[in-house]
């Protein structure tokens, strides 16, 4: 009888967290476009144009982004809105700082204002038109980026 066995030498690191653990950011860092999937992913910039002081956003989905990122994020969907399940990235912002997130074709996410004023956002993926967001206090938009990395609302 011949038995075989392997051994994982690296520790998956979303395999092991417990629900509301926080995750290292640095290992899902998305420095520039070229470090997302080029066939399976779309690089979406989100580009903050307008807020008070700072801006507090948390995105919700299946990505590739830095900041805190937590593991659990649900959204059931509606009619127009397909469902999401990933993680949750918070992440403060300053008027012109930009965020880069590597999504998957075809998928969601969330895009939610935690800050105390209005927040004006401007979202463009692989050289797409730009889709400008204005999102009030406690507001989220669900964005869709379709097969062509075109994003667009979809709540």
């Amino acid at each position: 009888m011949l038995m075989v066995s392997c051994q994982k030498d690296e520790i998956n690191t979303e395999d092991e967290l417990l629900i509301g653990s926080e995750l290292v950011s640095e290992e899902r860092c998305v420095p520039s476009c070229d470090d997302c999937p080029t066939m399976t992913h779309c690089c979406c910039e989100v580009r903050v144009t307008g807020a008070g002081i700072d801006a507090q956003l948390r995105f919700c989905g299946d990505f590739l982004g830095c900041g805190p990122l937590f593991v659990e994020c649900l959204f059931e969907g509606t009619i127009n809105c397909p469902p999401i399940d990933g993680i949750t990235l918070t992440n403060e912002f300053n008027v012109s700082d930009t965020l880069l997130l590597c999504i998957p074709q075809n998928e969601a996410f969330i895009i939610r204002n935690e800050s105390q004023d209005l927040v004006s956002i401007e979202m463009k993926c692989n050289q797409s038109s730009t889709l400008p967001i204005a999102l009030g206090v406690g507001e989220f938009v669900v964005i869709e980026v379709n097969g062509s990395c075109e994003p667009d609302q979809c709540n």
